[in-house]
């Protein structure tokens, strides 16, 4: 047992893929239409990929309308879904897509796996359900409002608010009401915009890329959790969320980033942790190019009270950044896969002290490799242990 002032890491660091099959799981054989498992609408079924190039096909059967398509589980950042009507597909989304459904009747959903297989990043869950909104967003004029902003203006705490696939520009935003923002489809919602969140939010389902317009003057990132500890009786959900294709054109050096996520504060509670999971966060490897390599952008940063679990980043001259300012509550890496990026994973002294760590760091099977470095500027302090699981 370790001290208040020291950390504890678990690592299950895997430096290459493992090809290796696994024994089918009870779904198979669901690899054709034909043969597809049926969920049944508002159910949910666990499976997993039990080799390289294993593809399932789940089918339902539903009213014409909104409805919801999810992936959960280790695999789910990573995968594919494309829903099918008659042969004929729909739409082509991540791990959450939300639907308008044209036709009442047979659906199927198509999942693959799109990164290299891993036997320890096989595992997930599919589920299918309804949906509903309190406002719609829509760049073409279908829905409720033009923008994102207005719709918030207009909602209510705990509403729900989608965004409908679409470009959307404008100044920087700040979330400061308890809403659900929901993207209909990550790759085919384009935000341009960074978002801070200051009250309990979830954001899902939503794509940022060629984003230009940031806030503040010390931090560029996409999303920026800057909730108040004080206040916060609960958590921040990030999820199912693509961040990629930004830009390094800022050479101020007192500028952090950018980030993709980016948590500069978070809950204090013991039982409460900002949650980000299964996001994709793709960088465009700035590091490589010699003429940027002054840059440290950085796919996550985070320094206390949150849970990182089941997310992709690659790209960046930082995949993970974690502060030693952590608080009254230690953060949780759990099972995200850090690939390509120059540190994978970097810990950072933000302290105003000697810059000792208060609470515990906890990294659970989390895959790392192709990245110059694995784990890199770890403080050299009293207590730190690096553990298998």
């Amino acid at each position: 047992m370790f001290g208040v002032r020291s950390i504890t890491i678990f690592l299950l660091l895997m430096s290459f893929s493992i090809v290796s099959a696994q024994t089918p799981d009870a779904q198979e054989p669901n690899d054709s239409a034909a043969t597809s498992t049926d969920i049944g609408f508002g159910n949910t079924v666990a499976t997993k990929f039990y080799q390289e190039g294993d593809v399932d096909y789940f089918s339902f059967t539903a009213d014409a309308g909104l409805a919801r398509m999810n992936l959960t589980g280790k695999a789910a950042a990573g995968a594919t879904m494309i829903l099918s009507h008659n042969d004929t597909a729909i739409d082509t989304a991540g791990s959450w897509l939300v639907s308008d459904l044209p036709f009442s009747g047979g659906y199927t959903v198509r999942v693959s796996y799109d990164e290299p297989y891993d036997s320890s990043f096989s595992d997930y869950s599919i589920s299918v359900g309804s949906f509903s909104a309190t406002k719609i967003v829509a760049a073409d004029g279908s829905g409720d409002y033009l923008t994102i902003p207005d719709a918030i203006n207009a909602v209510g705490s705990s509403d729900t608010i989608l965004v409908r696939a679409g470009s959307y520009s404008g100044d920087a935003l700040t979330i400061s009401k308890s809403i659900v923002l929901i993207g209909s489809n990550a790759r085919k919602v384009s935000l341009r915009y960074g978002v801070m969140v200051t009250e309990v939010a979830e954001l899902r389902g939503l794509g940022w890329r060629g984003v230009t317009s940031f806030h503040g003057s010390e931090v560029k990132a996409a999303i920026i959790v800057a909730t108040d500890p004080g206040s916060v009786d609960s958590n921040v959900e990030i999820y199912d969320n693509l961040i990629e294709e930004f830009s390094a054109d800022d050479d101020r050096n007192d500028v952090k980033g950018p980030y993709g996520i980016y948590v500069s504060s978070s809950n204090t509670s013991y039982n409460n942790r900002e949650q980000i999971a299964r996001n994709v966060v793709r960088g465009r490897f700035w590091w490589k190019n010699a003429e940027s390599n002054d840059k440290r952008d950085a796919g996550i940063g985070v320094s206390r009270g949150t849970s990182v679990k089941h997310n992709l980043v690659t790209g960046y001259s930082t995949g993970l950044e974690v502060t030693s300012d952590v608080g009254d509550r230690g953060s949780e890496f759990s099972y995200n896969i850090f690939r390509a990026n120059l540190d994978n994973i970097f810990f950072r002294d933000g302290s105003d002290d000697d810059g000792a760590w208060g609470f515990e760091v906890v990294f659970v099977g989390n895959l790392i490799e192709l990245g110059a470095n694995g784990i890199t500027k770890i403080p050299q302090a009293e207590g730190i242990c690096f553990s298998r699981t």
